[in-house]
């Protein structure tokens, strides 16, 4: 991972040489091999991880007691820090390493002290989290099964797990056509996340 800064690249390590010595200090080598856990839904926040290579898988593994994947091989090189830096307590999704993945762990009050440091982490973080969300939003944008998708596994949720409702009357409610809504039906039924019967639609 590197970004721009005045005409030249940044990379990761370059940002870790830039820490303040005591914040260096704290920091732990790691690895985790393909297939490894790295983090589990629900797990305390304690640390953050930083790497420098590897790829992970994000899941999403207690949803209707059912595993489905949200984001694939993905390479940011943050783990934990939106949940350090938003007050949050435990981790909100799984993480699997899908090639090794090799980096350092910090201790969560030092990644708070980082927001203070005069180092190339605040900016390398703002470009890095600025060009994730800029990418997120142009796909959501883009590519409607998934906004469907999102729409109704969360309306399916509201309900108690159990929707009675035409698919024209679906289509409506989910601001989609009724092609995109098969699409997104047939893919979560082949998941096993959800079973239909008629114009019923339930969880599992």
């Amino acid at each position: 991972m590197a970004l721009l800064r005045e005409d030249r690249m940044i990379g990761i390590e370059e940002v870790i040489s830039s820490f303040p010595e005591h914040i260096k200090a704290g920091l732990r080598s790691v690895s985790f091999d393909k297939g490894d856990t790295i983090i589990r839904k629900g797990d305390e926040v304690k640390s953050a991880y930083i790497f420098t290579s590897g790829t992970y898988d994000v899941i999403e593994d207690d949803y209707m007691e059912k595993r489905f994947m949200i984001s694939k091989e993905s390479e940011g090189p943050f783990v934990s820090l939106m949940d350090i830096y938003s007050g949050h307590e435990t981790q909100c999704v799984t993480l699997i390493a899908s090639e090794r993945c090799i980096g350092y762990s910090l201790p969560r009050r030092l990644c708070l002290d980082l927001l203070d440091s005069p180092c190339l982490f605040q900016p390398f973080l703002i470009r890095h989290w600025a060009s994730m969300f800029y990418a997120t939003t142009v796909n959501m944008s883009r590519y409607p099964i998934y906004k469907t998708r999102q729409k109704l596994l969360s309306l399916l949720e509201e309900s108690s797990g159990r929707l009675t409702i035409t698919r024209n009357d679906l289509a409506a409610l989910l601001g989609c056509s009724r092609r995109t809504l098969f699409r997104v039906l047939k893919a979560l039924k082949e998941e096993g996340i959800i079973t239909t019967s008629g114009s019923v639609i339930k969880a599992g």
